[in-house]
This record gives C-alpha cells, sequence and structure tokens, in this order.
C-alpha cells in the first residue's frame, strides 16, 4: 500500500483518504483542504496500515472512494483509531456482489481483459463521457497497467475472503451516473445502514467534489 502524506503537521485533525483502485495521488491533487493534515493511500496489492501515525491527531476523518471502500472496512474493522467521521463515496463494503457492488462477472472480466485499450474504455465510464477523459486523463495518474492488473488480482483474492466488517459510515454519496458501481446496488447495500447522499456524479467524482470540507459536511 502506497501512502503520500500532502499536509503534515500543519493542523489537529487529519483526513485519511483511501484512493480507488488503479489510483495515484494526482486523482485529487487538485482537491482543497484548508483545515486538516491529509494522507491519501492507494495501490493495495499489500495492505499495512501503522495506526500509531494518526494516534496523536485530536480528530480523524476517514474519506473512501470506490474499491477504497471495502480497503477502509478492512482496516478500521480491526483499528482501535477512534474515528470522528467516515464517508463513503461510490462504493460498498460488498464490491464483488451482484446486489450489492459489481457483479462478478464484470469484476471478473475487467481482471482478465485489462489492457491500454480496455484501460481508456474504463476511464471514460469511470469519468462520465470520452470528452471529459480526454480533457482530464492526467488525474488517472501514471501507474503501468501490470501494476494496476496486480492491484486487482490482489484485491480480488481479498474481497473474497474478508467480507462482513462492523465499522460505521457516517455517510454514503451515491452517484446518480455512477457507470461503475451502479447507484441502485448502492442504495441496496446503504439503504438500511446509513445517511445516503444523493447527487447527480458519475463514478469519478472529484471534478465537482473539489473540497475536503464540502466531503466532510454531507
Amino acid at each position: 500500500m502506497t501512502k503520500k502524506w500532502r499536509i503534515r503537521n500543519k493542523y489537529e485533525n487529519v483526513i485519511l483518504f483511501f484512493n480507488g483502485w488503479g489510483m495515484d495521488h494526482s486523482a485529487v491533487d487538485h482537491m482543497q483542504s484548508d483545515h486538516y493534515d491529509l494522507v491519501e493511500f492507494n495501490d493495495y496489492r499489500t495492505i499495512d496500515f501503522n495506526e500509531c501515525e494518526y494516534s496523536h491527531y485530536e480528530k480523524i476523518y476517514v474519506v473512501a472512494w470506490s474499491l477504497g471502500v471495502w480497503v477502509a472496512s478492512f482496516i478500521f474493522n480491526r483499528s482501535s483509531l477512534a474515528i470522528s467521521k467516515a464517508v463513503a463515496i461510490n462504493g460498498t463494503p460488498h464490491p464483488i456482489n451482484a446486489k450489492e457492488g459489481i457483479r462478478p462477472s464484470v469484476f471478473e472480466g475487467t481482471l482478465k481483459g485489462w489492457n491500454k485499450s480496455n484501460r481508456e474504455l474504463f476511464l471514460m465510464r469511470t469519468i462520465g463521457a470520452k470528452s471529459k477523459y480526454e480533457a482530464h486523463a492526467t488525474i488517472f495518474g501514471k501507474r503501468t497497467i501490470e501494476n494496476q492488473k496486480e492491484e486487482l488480482a490482489s484485491l480480488y483474492k481479498q474481497i473474497n475472503v474478508h467480507k462482513d466488517f462492523e465499522f460505521k459510515f457516517n455517510t454514503a454519496i451515491i452517484g446518480n451516473d455512477d457507470a461503475i458501481f451502479t447507484a441502485q446496488n448502492q442504495v441496496n447495500y446503504w439503504q438500511s445502514k446509513t445517511y445516503c447522499k444523493f447527487m447527480d456524479l458519475p463514478h469519478y467524482p472529484f471534478l465537482q467534489l473539489l473540497s475536503w470540507d464540502v466531503i466532510l459536511r454531507l
């Protein structure tokens, strides 16, 4: 697991952001953060988390996007850190699930067929349109096809072993236009568990959600 501090030792509170699969820090480098230290996690080929690094903060906030929602659930299900608020965005803790996540056949097909051309098609669906992808391609970083495929294979194995968590998200932001985790499947998981905030967002939400303060207020 890769960790990148964007702001460190400046504020009393911290945001722990769990990025989506295949991403790096470029996905959120443009985001505003005026009141929090901020650390971003990605590349979940291995999952290692040292909670001692964050125990001195007055308040700890968790924001997780896409498959990062499962990663955060896995980590904090067994963590002793006191989380002040947790926000899930366009993802669920059951990411390989026909009714509450991504259909297993689709997940497996993405893994088996991952190559350059399929990645471009996937990212177009992620951001909502070909024109948006062409205008903002740099936000999806520079990770290699091989690296991303290894990560997805590792997540596939881990997700199929670790499925039930007690960690609670306070808010689930659900993108009405999400073509990866459909809005209906997100609703199927979250509606009886937490507050759901519906927004007109594609799977990648950070062209509309531009501030961490805004996210934490939802």
